[in-house]
């Protein structure tokens, strides 16, 4: 319990150096339908799980694709609403779920394995 109490003030403290910027925070969710089913302290949360997957995950475009600032908080933001909720009852934190990603990678369409559909 007394090392939860540690991990929780170490990542408020670096929180508050990476948080997403609340102006570019309203951009993001008005572009977001479903986080309005979510309570104003809900919204808080997810908006500091994004600001964690940013500062934790790489986010790379390929083939020529520029990430915005808007688009990296909407795929950080919508991340976060998948891991949402799933904390480790010891641990208290749901980027557990995602620890082995490192990176996730952008394209511009539809990405495509090469492989013949499924019949």
């Amino acid at each position: 319990m007394f090392t939860t109490r540690i991990k929780r003030f170490l990542l408020q403290r670096a929180l508050k150096k990476s948080k997403i910027p609340l102006k570019l925070w309203h951009k993001t969710i008005a572009t977001m339908p479903i986080i309005q089913r979510y309570s104003r302290h809900e919204k808080m949360q997810l908006r500091l799980l994004a600001s964690q997957i940013l500062t934790h995950k790489t986010l790379t475009a390929v083939h020529g694709f520029f990430l915005s600032d808007l688009m990296r908080t909407t795929i950080a933001t919508q991340a976060a609403i998948v891991i949402f909720g799933l904390e480790n009852p010891e641990e208290g934190n749901p980027l557990d779920w995602i620890r082995n990603w490192k990176e996730i990678i952008v394209y511009p369409n539809a990405f495509h394995n090469g492989r013949p559909p499924p019949l």
